[in-house]
């Protein structure tokens, strides 16, 4: 269960309303953090449970504090280390409160928020949309430190297709979601960036392909580009093979269609091949993608008139899946 209060104004300057998380019978809400300037209380018993790093952090006896109530018993607020990245420190043990603001930080508070959010919502098995791309892979950095191994990639499969915000930007960001797909074990979204990507670059496979340093990533994404191309030269000689035959059967006189001359076989051939050609034409524009742009059409909106959404990857061919 999730709640906020009321953000509060002084002399000015919002502050941001305080986000809860509480689940019933667990323990009190006795952790304060505060991550940039908001703030989140939660219950140590939670966080212990779910948590390598907050097992080994909080220290004081017993699992579930169901008898304590009070103030916070511990407070942890982000501080900003000398090469960019932050962390979480007891504020006990923090000298001064300019100490957390010494050093700049490499990206955004925003999304820091956004990402710290995201794990919390895991430890607690809330439903929380994710909103934006740089927040969902902030996030698997962070559930990394928090020894959240397990937990953290099924929480992203259970609320993915709820995270309509970040969907929208998955064909512009499809690159750098591969691989955090990849690490996450997730194959909806592993599929849909394969799709987007392939689809983009199906006749020149080697512009993208070394974009990506795993190996397994770049023979998956080359290997989806040269299917495209061959799909698309098959059909191109069996369109010429069949406008071929439909030209030849216009220019041959009535009267040399002898029904002795085995010509049902000659028009069996060209309906068969008329059947091919629309089987291979709905293989090529078949739509792959199961979240956001699923109904597109391929060859008539205005994005997809140069690209392809036929991009498949079999299960034994997910990179986590394959020796």
């Amino acid at each position: 269960m999730e709640a906020t209060q009321t953000p509060t104004t002084n002399g000015g300057n919002t502050t941001p309303a305080t986000i809860i998380l509480q689940l019933p019978d667990i323990g009190a809400i006795d952790v304060q953090i505060v991550v940039f300037g908001q703030e989140f209380n939660v219950q140590s018993a939670q966080l212990k449970l779910q948590s390598i790093f907050f097992r080994s952090s909080i220290n004081w006896p017993g699992r579930f504090e169901t008898d304590y109530a009070g103030a916070f018993r511990l407070r942890y607020m982000s501080v900003i280390e000398e090469d960019g990245t932050w962390s979480l420190q007891d504020t006990s043990r923090i000298k001064s409160d300019t100490a957390a603001s010494q050093h700049p930080l490499n990206g955004d508070t925003e999304t820091e928020i956004e990402a710290f959010h995201l794990v919390l919502a895991a430890i607690y098995d809330h439903p929380l949309a994710i909103n934006t791309v740089d927040g969902l892979i902030s996030a698997v950095g962070l559930a990394d430190y928090y020894g959240l191994h397990e937990l953290f990639p099924r929480w992203v499969s259970s609320v993915l297709a709820q995270s309509h915000n970040m969907q929208a930007y998955i064909h512009t960001d499809c690159k750098v979601l591969l691989p955090v797909a990849a690490q996450l074990k997730n194959a909806v979204l592993f599929r849909e960036c394969v799709v987007h990507i392939a689809g983009a670059h199906w006749r020149r496979p080697e512009e993208v392909w070394e974009e990506f340093e795993d190996w397994k990533l770049r023979r998956l994404i080359w290997i989806a580009c040269r299917r495209i191309n061959d799909k698309t030269r098959k059909l191109q000689g069996l369109y010429h093979y069949y406008h071929l035959c439909s030209r030849l059967r216009e220019t041959v006189p009535s009267t040399h269609l002898d029904p002795e001359k085995r010509l049902p076989e000659f028009f069996y051939a060209l309906h068969y091949n008329h059947c091919v050609l629309h089987a291979s034409l709905f293989e090529l524009l078949t739509n792959n993608l199961k979240l956001h742009g699923k109904d597109l059409v391929v060859g008539r909106n205005e994005d997809l008139l140069d690209t392809f959404l036929c991009a498949e990857v079999e299960d034994q061919d997910l990179p986590w899946n394959t020796p």
